[in-house]
Order: C-alpha cells, then sequence, then structure tokens
C-alpha cells in the first residue's frame, strides 16, 4: 500500500513568496479573477502550490470537486 502525500496549501503570505510579489498585488489579482488558483477554506483563501497550479492549468478559484479529482489520479498513480 502506498503512501498518501497531504494536500499542502499556501497562505496568501507563502504564496507571495513562492511568486517574488507583495500579499498587496496578490490579493488585488484575485479581485480581478486573474493570478494563481486558490481555494476557499471556511472564511480563509489558500493557494495551491506551484507544481499542483501546473497540473490544473488556469486561473482564479477551485472548487473542491476539482481537488477531490485531482488527489484520486495522484492516488491511481502511486498504486
Amino acid at each position: 500500500m502506498s503512501k498518501i502525500e497531504p494536500l499542502v496549501l499556501l497562505s496568501a503570505a507563502e504564496k507571495a513568496v513562492e511568486l517574488q510579489l507583495s500579499t498587496k498585488t496578490l490579493h488585488r489579482l484575485r479581485a480581478e479573477g486573474k493570478g494563481p488558483r486558490y481555494i476557499r477554506v471556511g472564511r480563509m483563501i489558500r493557494y495551491l502550490p506551484f507544481t499542483m497550479e501546473l497540473e490544473l492549468g488556469g486561473e482564479g478559484e477551485v472548487n473542491r470537486a476539482v481537488l477531490a479529482k485531482l488527489a484520486k489520479t495522484r492516488l491511481r498513480q502511486s498504486a
């Protein structure tokens, strides 16, 4: 049985460092519907790491069904 890696989501500050942007710029991009993929966790905004963004492509909010599909795909690949 293979080990399942936990889903790692980044805070706005962590994503800003990853992209070498300010958090203010990151917030503006999200408000404009541009910028990196993100998910709402309750009232919090969390961003996907760069490697997951490459897998999903696109911009804007990601719904949980898309993340579940990605997790299933990764699980099948690791089996």
